[in-house]
């Protein structure tokens, strides 16, 4: 019986995550137009969680609305609209075939400053550890640089976590946040390297968010997930400015913000220090004017 349940435990998380690859790779087969492909096996994704939420929920209360549910779609269409369709798929890939298509790209290539003849799954590990030192620092500074945190606390605003606030964010933390993949277009990695990272950053930040009781065992030390990701969504600033990344834990290990509590369950009180208004556009809006006042006041939270 431990057995089984270790394997279970072992086993569920990487199960769970590999289904929605699974589900990517059948409908990119089906669709030669990788966006649109994506953009389905995302929103198919969406929805088999958030019936997996209905039946199977981590914690009963969230199911029920929380006043911000038609607000969490909205922001996520808005922000992942701009920042991910628009910035990343289009501009950031567009320039990624401009580059190796043009002189400088031919230089850079010729330097070989990015590994193109390794093989691509170390190609892998290799982008998302670059990519995730960028997203850590940029979240952990979004959470301790005041100025940031005006646009950043939109994201951490409601009082639940379910599958459909995950993109939940401002335009201009949504946009900062991208800034991470920069380093690889300036590598020269692949358009396809590029596009596999953030389609695995798309596909951990759901489950992250998902309210599904579903464990990660020793993954927990690895990935990001919900098991981290509720504690630094806690209420309480000693719990919520902890583990920062965005798909692996290892800088979490490295700068010493990686935190578990085993001697209790991880909390169900979460929400936002920054008061925001309810509505859409004041949630729009309001970070832009507390932005501007951050300014005039010390900019670091101690």
């Amino acid at each position: 019986m431990l057995f089984l349940q270790y394997t279970y435990r072992f086993t569920v998380w990487p199960a769970l995550l590999g289904s929605l690859f699974l589900l990517h790779s059948i409908i990119t087969s089906m669709l030669p137009h990788s966006n649109m492909a994506f953009s389905i096996a995302y929103m198919c994704a969406i929805a088999g969680l958030y019936v997996l939420e209905r039946f199977h929920p981590q914690v009963p209360e969230w199911l029920s609305d929380d006043g911000q549910s038609i607000n969490d779609v909205l922001l996520t269409l808005i922000s992942k609209t701009f920042s991910y369709a628009f910035l990343q798929i289009n501009l950031v890939l567009f320039a990624v075939q401009k580059l190796s298509d043009s002189q400088l790209g031919a230089r850079i290539a010729g330097w070989g400053l990015w590994p193109h003849q390794w093989p691509y799954t170390v190609q892998i590990a290799a982008g998302l550890l670059m990519c995730e030192l960028f997203f850590y620092w940029y979240h952990r500074l979004a959470h301790e640089f005041k100025p940031l945190w005006c646009f950043h606390a939109v994201h951490h605003f409601p009082k639940r976590l379910w599958v459909l606030n995950t993109g939940r964010s401002h335009i201009v933390d949504s946009t900062l946040f991208m800034a991470g993949i920069i380093p690889l277009v300036a590598l020269g990695a692949s358009r396809e390297l590029i596009s596999d990272l953030l389609i695995i950053t798309a596909f951990i930040g759901l489950l992250s968010h998902a309210n599904i009781a579903v464990p990660m065992g020793p993954w927990r030390y690895v990935f990001n997930g919900a098991d981290n990701h509720r504690w630094h969504h806690s209420v309480k600033m000693d719990e919520g400015n902890r583990n920062y990344g965005q798909n692996l834990m290892v800088w979490d290990h490295i700068f010493g913000s990686y935190y578990q509590d085993p001697s209790r369950m991880r909390p169900k009180r979460i929400g936002s220090s920054l008061k925001l208004p309810k509505d859409l556009i004041g949630q729009l809006r309001e970070p832009v004017a507390a932005f501007r006042k951050s300014l005039s006041q010390p900019l670091w939270y101690k």
